[in-house]
């Protein structure tokens, strides 16, 4: 140190303590106290780069953008603690507290789930385990097209936030247009095609009307709850009953188990709040609820548009998940919904009296799981579930045209037992009991062929019907996994006609190289009649179930992890067609 007695100090004095200076701020800034971050982002199911996602350090100004291949690179960063933020369109904001040593590289490897999953008590970073892209999730399909929760957000159209939109996207689709949540399979149209939500057959998958003219349709799942949606076109497994055309899986989520986080999505027909999180300092227990609102036909009533153009709707869904022991997992999903139009009362050929002008119908399902581990090698899968289905529509004078209201009441229970790494035996039995009270009404006298001024009944009966069906199937792999054999069947029975039928399936997968293989398929497909094609106004009791046959060939030669090339050769029959019965 200079100390200077009298007078001010001269330059030549302070030389030393400006040099002394000047060395202690080049020590403070050498990179010894800084430290560099470099990783990659990447799907936490599907472990695929995520491209275009925003990793920042919260109170710093350091960012960065991944590129294509997911990678990113933070330099210069202040050691110590910090937290980095990973957040990017279609996923969940991840928040990752980490140390960094002064001097040190730091390489992570950033994974984002769909759900709003964040660092905490269960860290995503744990999990290790991911599916390849093209890696089945319906098992012992031959065939079937997955998208997952991010896809589904990325094919949804601007006009609404719903899955049956993504579905136009897959091979073999045809869909009518954006206005339309229905689709047709492989030329089977939406009747005959079973529409799956966690396990349960619902008959009425999406919000509309019967005569629904030109108001449109949305399904009844909010895509924002959605884990995966599996297609499955043709000469799917034995554990999926009641369709001859094509089944559409939909597997919804539970929420996140470490902390409560909420977000919005908007789209052009109304708006979405899904809200999840944990319960119980344990946290062995989680919450999920989502609602809709529809805002289009307000904001058409306000700039003048005419009525009857668009479907208003709301609807809540909700889940909680359960372990209430390390083998066993309880799961309750429920779903309700309302929807409603209006339109002008027109008058074309005197035929006003059976046009509706006000239509409404609500939409709910309940669905309680269990899932029960009785050993390694045997899952046991429980669940009991309801769906109910009403409309209402009245013409001009405020008379009913249609009531109608449909329940099913059901249980199903399958097995699944693993013997050895090489073959697999599950089996299952299910039964559903529908009820269906229907009333609607005509301005058409169908016996003297002649336009009334009065409403006629058309239908009206109140009927019930029990389905009661078992499948097995039994999958062996041989020859050191280059062959697969699964070979099954079901058995149904239809008490309003006493019809029982048998359905056979089978399958084979043989893999001639690691990255090529070919699946040959065959099975037989039922549907029964509804209770309106039994006893309606037009109805025959004596229809039989309606039947098809799936055979398909196929090749799949896979280039890398991430591009296949699918070529399908597929043929169904389709016999004693409920229209050819009826005439």
């Amino acid at each position: 140190m200079v100390c200077l007695r009298h007078g001010k100090p001269s330059l030549v004095a302070m030389i030393p303590v400006i040099f002394a200076l000047l060395c202690a701020s080049t020590h403070a800034q050498t990179p010894k106290e800084t430290a560099t971050i470099r990783g990659r982002v990447l799907d936490l199911q599907t472990g695929e780069a995520i491209a275009k996602a925003s990793i920042s350090i919260v109170g710093q100004p350091a960012s960065a953008i991944t590129g294509d291949d997911g990678s990113f690179t933070l330099a210069n960063i202040p050691a110590g603690a910090l937290e980095l933020r990973v957040y990017t369109v279609g996923y969940g904001l991840l928040k990752k507290k980490i140390d960094l040593a002064p001097g040190a590289t730091l390489a992570l490897d950033l994974r984002l789930g769909q759900e709003a999953l964040r660092d905490g008590q269960h860290d995503i970073q744990q999990i290790t385990v991911t599916a390849k892209p093209f890696d089945p999730v319906v098992a012992d399909a031959p065939t079937q097209y997955t998208l997952d929760n991010s896809e589904l957000q990325e094919l949804s159209t601007v006009l609404a936030n719903d899955p049956f939109r993504a579905i136009a996207s897959l091979p073999g689709v045809a869909a009518n247009q954006d206005f339309y949540a229905d689709f047709a399979v492989r030329g089977a149209g939406p009747a005959h095609t079973g529409v799956y939500i966690d396990g349960v057959l619902v008959e009425r998958p999406t919000y509309g009307l019967e005569d629904s003219g030109n108001i449109g349709s949305l399904s009844v799942v909010n895509g924002d709850i959605v884990r995966s949606v599996s297609l499955l076109p043709g000469a799917f497994p034995a554990n999926y009953a009641n369709r001859t055309g094509a089944i559409l899986d939909i597997a919804t989520r539970d929420g996140a188990r470490d902390r409560i986080a909420t977000r919005v999505i908007a789209d052009v027909l109304g708006a979405a709040v899904t809200s999840e999180g944990p319960i119980g300092r344990a946290k062995r227990a989680s919450w999920l609820v989502s609602g809709r609102q529809s805002y289009l036909g307000y904001l058409l009533d306000r700039l003048g548009v005419g009525s009857g153009l668009t479907l208003n709707y709301s609807d809540v869904a909700g889940q909680v998940a359960y372990d209430p022991a390390p083998r066993h997992k309880l799961s309750v999903f429920s779903t309700y919904g309302v929807t409603g139009t209006s339109r002008n009362a027109v008058n074309i050929a005197s035929q006003s009296l059976s046009f509706f002008t006000n239509g409404a119908a609500r939409h709910g399902m309940s669905a309680l799981h269990w899932d029960w581990l009785l050993s390694p090698n045997t899952l046991s899968q429980a669940q009991f579930f309801w769906t109910s289905d009403h409309e209402y529509d009245t013409n001009p004078a405020s008379a009913v045209n249609l009531d109608t209201t449909t329940n099913v009441y059901g249980f199903h229970q399958d097995a699944t037992h693993q013997f050895g790494h090489w073959n697999k035996l599950e089996a299952g039995i299910e039964t559903r009991l529908q009820s269906q009270n229907r009333s609607s009404f005509t301005e058409w006298n169908y016996a003297k062929k002649v336009l009334l001024t009065t409403l006629l009944p058309l239908d009206s009966y109140s009927q019930s019907a029990i389905e009661t069906g078992a499948f097995f199937q039994d999958s062996a792999t041989l020859l050191n996994s280059r062959l697969t054999l699964s070979l099954g069947g079901r058995w149904d029975t239809f008490t309003p006609t006493s019809q029982s039928v048998w359905l056979p399936h089978a399958s084979a997968v043989v893999r001639a190289t690691p990255s090529t293989s070919v699946t040959l398929a065959y099975g037989q497909y039922a549907q029964n009649p509804t209770l309106l094609q039994l006893y309606g106004a037009f109805g025959t009791p004596t229809l039989r179930a309606e039947r098809a046959t799936h055979e398909s060939f196929a090749l799949d030669q896979f280039f890398t992890e991430r591009l296949r090339l699918h070529v399908e050769f597929y043929n169904r029959q389709e016999h004693e067609d409920i229209n050819t019965q009826a005439s």
